[in-house]
């Protein structure tokens, strides 16, 4: 099941950069804050049913002598990893392709995830995790050159027109 999910939340993600990327090229207004008051007031309900929390307290798993109160991280999360993040890759996406930003996705989220989640709460990657990072890497280093490869040709191509 938490497979399905992942693989939902991929597509819903895949549709927003193509959004993003279609808006980018047609406005030269950012959007973004939008979008994120949006979801504020689409999920405010939320905050009914299940509260706030201990907003000013450090959870008991702090590791590196972090012992960070919650509301930092909601809005580390919230606004700069996500409000922020969208802001700067509407900007982006409004430059380069899909495709290039893509790429770029691929090979530097999950080596910051892992870092950050080693750095933070001292999770050490295992043998698979590390196997299957190298793989990642590795795909998308021999995409972009192959990518890379293929455009001498092209332009070559389109410079004799």
């Amino acid at each position: 099941m938490g497979n399905l999910i992942a693989l939902f939340d991929g597509a819903v993600y895949a549709g927003l950069v193509t959004y993003i990327r279609r808006e980018g090229k047609t406005e030269t207004n950012v959007d973004i804050f939008w979008f994120m008051l949006a979801a504020t007031v689409y999920l405010s309900p939320a905050l009914l049913f299940f509260g706030v929390g201990d907003l000013f307290t450090a959870p008991a798993a702090a590791t590196v002598g972090l012992g960070v109160p919650a509301v930092v991280w909601v809005v580390a999360l919230g606004v700069i990893s996500t409000g922020v993040a969208f802001f700067f890759i509407s900007r982006v996406l409004g430059k380069i392709s899909a495709n290039i930003y893509s790429l770029v996705d691929i090979i530097v989220s999950p080596i910051i995830a892992a870092a950050l989640a080693y750095l933070v709460f001292a999770e050490f990657p295992s043998q698979q995790m590390v196997l299957g990072g190298a793989i990642l890497l590795l795909s998308g280093f021999l995409l972009t050159y192959l990518r890379n490869a293929e455009q001498p040709a092209v332009q070559k191509v389109g410079a004799g027109k």
